[in-house]
């Protein structure tokens, strides 16, 4: 009788760990889902005068981003930019907005730009 108690307890005991480790597991995706969907639904990457950004729709803010060919030249960025009928404020440059853009001789940056993150190569 003792065996047949012990072998319910323990089994008892796993099911409810199992179970404890899928729901835990469950949270966890959620909460990633909940943190990485917003940064994935509210970018949208758009070419506007020849210069790309990543929009933010909440926000109404955009982010300079690379192109597919490499910036040359002068660039001048603009404070706002208008997308489908909405004004989007210039806050941010990303991160290798301007990398590998050996052909870029000049960058004008208004003061609305907060987060300036420039890596430049000359490659």
């Amino acid at each position: 009788m003792f065996s047949f108690c012990t072998s319910v307890s323990y089994s008892y005991l796993r099911s409810g760990i199992k179970e404890k480790s899928k729901n835990t597991m469950k949270k966890f995706f959620l909460i990633l889902l909940a943190i990485v969907l917003p940064m994935v639904a509210n970018a949208e990457r758009v070419g506007i005068d020849g210069i790309y950004y990543n929009l933010d729709a909440e926000l109404k803010t955009a982010e300079v981003t690379n192109k597919s060919s490499y910036y040359s030249g002068s660039l001048a960025i603009p404070e706002k930019v208008q997308y489908d009928e909405v004004t989007y404020n210039v806050t941010s440059i990303g991160l290798k907005a301007f990398y590998r853009c050996a052909g870029l001789t000049s960058i004008t940056i208004p003061s609305s730009v907060k987060f300036k993150c420039l890596m430049l190569s000359m490659t």
